[in-house]
């Protein structure tokens, strides 16, 4: 079943791509699956829902629907989120997670919810924490 609801939303979004009689950019795609999955996820309870790609990084979503497409540089957005070029640099690379008072930096300087950046760094560390644990075995106590 998740494989199926994962195969419907790239179909839905295909053919939203169709009908638009043109190709959306990458990015949209992008936000349009991460909210997808999002919802879904609340929807559907338990159920199993996974990016093909794998999961994303908070970082990469900063980068490609915020920050490049206002032809930022790491530096000014460094500035604007009173943080160190190097510390932005490694999040938007993926080496660093987003904190509660990252989320609240990023909100404030794009407008956005502090919320939404912590559910995507949570479903990024427990998408990697389930790749890392996948065949292990365990047993239930009681």
């Amino acid at each position: 079943m998740s494989h199926h609801v994962a195969s419907c939303l790239t179909v839905c979004i295909a053919s939203v791509d169709m009908t638009a009689g043109k190709r959306m950019p990458k990015i949209t795609i992008l936000k349009q699956q991460f909210i997808g999955l999002w919802f879904m996820r609340r929807t559907l309870g338990n159920a199993e829902v996974e990016n093909k790609e794998g999961p994303v990084h908070p970082g990469r979503l900063l980068r490609e629907a915020y920050i490049d497409p206002r032809r930022l540089t790491t530096f000014e957005v460094a500035q604007a989120l009173k943080v160190t070029r190097q510390t932005l640099s490694d999040l938007l690379n993926g080496h660093k997670a987003v904190t509660p008072e990252m989320a609240l930096r990023i909100s404030k300087v794009f407008g956005t919810v502090p919320e939404m950046w912590l559910v995507m760094q949570m479903e990024y560390d427990l998408a990697k924490a389930k790749e890392k644990l996948r065949g292990t075995e365990f047993e239930k106590i009681g």
